[in-house]
């Protein structure tokens, strides 16, 4: 059974740019390699692995009210409900953003307070700053803080081999980042994080059917400005190479495209399956002819270092 963790990390507003009226983008210093304070270790290979589950997962929070009335960012809180129809832990968070496609994630050598040197992945991501002002006044002023929690669920994992007080997580997969709170004044505000120089740069799940149709709504919205702008709303992704196929270009078997009626999904929601569908599709040994009936908008040479930012949404899904 694959298991769920919850890391936690600070996040920092600097600068940032608003790109409309309803959103404002960020740059999150996300986690760190090596060891970290909650005895879990990370290796570049593990996340770069995990790099294409980051697209599209919701950037979650809770907000509390204050005695006097003031909102604040509690952690990734549940409520447990005892009733006649038995014992229920719900999940009191709700969307704020997203980590979009174009997120162009890449790591970064960072300076600790303590002086050494940690490499961090680094990813843009979306604030719904219109729908929810306490997220813009975040971005106002750059001597607030965000702590922040990164969720994973975690498919393998072993003792670290040079010091198995930590635990080595050698596969897993992203599921959501969390807002957390952070009040250097008053602990009862604050949440220590795990990561020390994780923060997020302003740039201007609880699975229930609120938050559904929460993240749902986020998304529309998004859609409408990056089909408007085409594409520009986001961060051109310069490094997702990094991330990208390379010689594994069409060095694996030959997927069929069917266009039959039979085969068409009608399903009421669609979720863009981002790089992990484009690295399938390059991966195979039809590879042009299969990029090119997928997506919409194709570049001139497909090539293994092609993007999602190069293709757009697929139309098409391999099953």
């Amino acid at each position: 059974m694959n298991k769920i963790l919850t890391l936690n990390y600070i996040v920092k507003p600097i600068k940032f740019e608003k790109i409309n009226d309803e959103f404002t983008k960020c740059h999150c210093y996300i986690m760190a390699l090596g060891k970290n304070r909650n005895f879990s270790y990370f290796t570049k290979d593990a996340v770069q692995n995990a790099i294409p589950t980051l697209f599209n997962i919701p950037v979650v929070a809770h907000i509390k009210t204050k005695a006097d009335g003031t909102p604040y960012t509690g952690v990734h809180d549940r409520q447990l409900i005892i009733d006649d129809d038995g014992v229920q832990l719900v999940d009191q968070t709700v969307p704020f953003g997203l980590v979009p496609e174009s997120s162009n994630p890449v790591f970064e050598d960072v300076t600790e307070s303590d002086g050494t040197i940690a490499t961090y992945l680094t990813a843009d991501i979306i604030l719904w700053s219109g729908r929810y002002s306490i997220m813009d006044a975040k971005s106002d002023d750059p001597s607030t803080y965000f702590n922040q929690s990164m969720e994973i669920t975690i498919n393998t994992y072993e003792p670290l081999a040079e010091d198995n007080n930590y635990t080595n997580i050698t596969d897993f997969t992203f599921s959501a980042l969390c807002l957390l709170g952070r009040d250097t004044e008053n602990p009862d505000y604050n949440s220590e994080p795990c990561f020390p120089s994780a923060r997020v740069t302003p740039m201007q799940y609880n699975l229930n059917d609120n938050f559904k149709k929460e993240f749902s709504l986020m998304m529309n919205e998004f859609k409408k400005i990056s089909v408007k702008d085409g594409g520009k709303g986001l961060a051109e992704n310069n490094n997702m190479q990094e991330f990208s196929v390379g010689d594994k270009l069409g060095t694996e078997d030959k997927i069929d495209i069917d266009n039959t009626k039979d085969s068409a999904k009608n399903s009421n929601s669609w979720k863009n399956p981002g790089a992990t569908f484009l690295n399938k599709c390059l991966e195979a040994s039809n590879h042009e002819a299969l990029v090119k009936e997928a997506y919409a908008v194709v570049p001139d040479d497909v090539s293994g270092d092609a993007s999602i930012n190069d293709v757009g949404y697929p139309h098409h899904d391999i099953i």
